[in-house]
């Protein structure tokens, strides 16, 4: 914004000089009329410069309302998500839905899958289930404690847990989801080596951890450690990307419940994962299922782990707040 300049000593003076033809009929006139006529002159000169200095007062005090404004709203503390007195966070945008509008992805399933999730016997991600409850009990290595030795039960220990992910580290200084606090607990507690991302281990332990939590309802609040992560994955959501220059929000907030090729677009909720997908033939994680989104946009994949992938599976938590943990769930 620029300055207004206040008039200089040189201008005053050609203000104050009157066109030729004014000044030869003044010069005509008696000293009474002159002086009445330079006084108005200088009075119409003052008030014109007291108005110049509030306009210029006006403006300084906008521009430092406004700097100060700018400031509040995005502090050091704020851009990493660590602030006392954050101002609310807006969730509105063309991805967000509102509370009443919120459907699980199971509703958008025929009902012989919304069977298969319903009976365990015959959902097929407890084959993985199975096996997480087993590496459970089981020590990694001969010297190294099991998870159940710290943990206890997890029907009981870890029940809510993994509706707390994703979530701020403090000691990494990054956002994680639950695959990577397992994969700490390994390598820290454990002694063992971190599993792969979409290893059958991993997803057999993010299972097992999850079913804890199966019928909870998300119920979290955007506090000021994930806010920053919030919006960078609000905002990934949100933006158009790829080749087919598309947003996730087209897909799953403007056209769900429509038609795709063969398929009912859902309006992408994670609550069911990790999930046995049948054309997978097998479990997978999230992250998986948002990589296949971006390869559909023809967009950049991000890695498995990475903050983008991470902060997009908390935008869509936060985003199907009040929906019950399906986890391990059943798509198609």
């Amino acid at each position: 914004m620029s300055q207004v300049d206040l008039p200089s000593s040189t201008q005053i003076v050609r203000l104050t000089s009157a066109p030729s033809f004014l000044r030869r009929g003044l010069m005509k006139s008696s000293p009474s009329k002159r002086r009445t006529f330079w006084g108005f002159g200088l009075l119409v000169l003052f008030v014109g410069l007291i108005a110049q200095v509030n306009g210029h007062a006006q403006v300084q005090a906008h521009v430092q309302a406004h700097t100060q404004v700018q400031t509040q709203a995005i502090t050091p503390a704020q851009r990493h998500g660590h602030d006392q007195g954050h101002p609310p966070i807006s969730t509105e945008g063309p991805g967000w839905l509102a509370p009443e509008e919120r459907k699980s992805g199971l509703s958008f399933k025929s009902e012989d899958l919304k069977e298969q999730q319903s009976d365990d016997a015959i959902n097929p991600s407890f084959l993985w289930v199975d096996q997480g409850e087993k590496m459970w009990s089981a020590t990694p290595t001969p010297k190294s404690p099991s998870c159940a030795s710290c943990h206890g039960e997890a029907s009981k220990s870890m029940k809510g847990v993994a509706l707390k992910y994703p979530r701020w580290n403090e000691a990494s200084q990054q956002l994680v989801n639950l695959e990577w606090q397992i994969n700490s607990c390994r390598v820290k507690r454990q002694d063992a080596q971190a599993l792969a991302y979409e290893s059958d281990e991993l997803l057999a332990l993010t299972a097992w951890v999850s079913l804890a939590s199966r019928g909870m309802p998300s119920q979290r609040t955007i506090d000021p450690s994930i806010a920053a992560s919030f919006l960078r994955g609000k905002n990934l959501y949100e933006k158009r990307i790829g080749q087919n220059n598309l947003s996730c929000a087209h897909c799953h907030t403007e056209h769900y419940s429509q038609r795709l090729g063969g398929e009912t677009i859902s309006q992408g909720q994670p609550h069911a994962y990790p999930a046995y997908r049948l054309e997978w033939q097998k479990m997978g994680s999230l992250q998986r299922r948002l990589r296949a989104c971006l390869s559909g946009v023809k967009a950049v994949i991000f890695p498995f782990g990475s903050q983008e992938l991470t902060e997009l599976e908390l935008y869509l938590q936060l985003r199907g707040q009040g929906l019950a943990m399906e986890a391990p769930g059943v798509r198609r």
